[in-house]
C-alpha cells in the first residue's frame, strides 16, 4: 500500500474516532455537556433543557458521520465518495465559521474567543486540505 493511502487511512481514522467519541459523549454524558464544551472546545454552552435536548440529534449526526468516515478509512479508494462527502462537510463548516465571524451577533461571538474561532477555522481547513490532497493522490497512484 502506498504512503498516501496509509496517511489517508490514518487521517480518516482519526476523524472517525473524534466524531464517534464526541457523539457518544453527547449522548451519554449530556449532564456534563457544559463542562465538556468548556474543557474540550473552550466554548460556553448553556446547560438549559432545550440546549441539552438538542444534543440528541446533534450527537446522532456526529455518530453517523463518524461511522461513514470509519467505513471510508477501511478502504478509501473503494469508498472515495464518502471521503469527498467528508471534505464537503469540512468546507461547509469553514464557510459556516467565516459567516459566523463576519455576521453573527456580538452576544454570540462573545461565547467563543476570536482566537479560538480562528484556530478552529485553521484546523478544519488543514484537515480538509490534507484529506482532499491525500484522496486525490491516492486515487492517482497505483498500489
Amino acid at each position: 500500500m502506498r504512503l498516501e493511502s496509509l496517511c489517508l487511512r490514518a487521517l480518516l481514522g482519526f476523524i472517525a474516532f473524534y466524531h464517534l467519541a464526541v457523539g457518544l459523549l453527547g449522548l451519554f454524558a449530556r449532564d456534563r455537556a457544559p463542562e465538556l464544551a468548556r474543557t474540550l472546545f473552550r466554548f460556553q454552552l448553556s446547560g438549559n433543557p432545550e440546549t441539552l435536548w438538542l444534543l440528541n440529534p446533534f450527537s446522532a449526526y456526529l455518530l453517523a458521520f463518524g461511522a461513514a468516515v470509519a467505513v471510508a478509512a477501511w478502504n478509501p479508494i473503494r469508498f472515495r465518495p464518502l471521503v469527498f462527502v467528508a471534505v464537503g462537510l469540512f468546507v461547509l463548516r469553514i464557510i459556516q465559521r467565516l459567516v459566523f465571524l463576519i455576521a453573527a451577533d456580538d452576544s454570540l461571538k462573545s461565547v467563543v474567543s476570536p482566537v479560538q474561532n480562528v484556530i478552529h477555522l485553521c484546523v478544519v481547513a488543514a484537515i480538509a486540505a490534507a484529506t482532499l490532497t491525500l484522496a486525490l493522490r491516492s486515487a492517482r497512484t497505483p498500489p
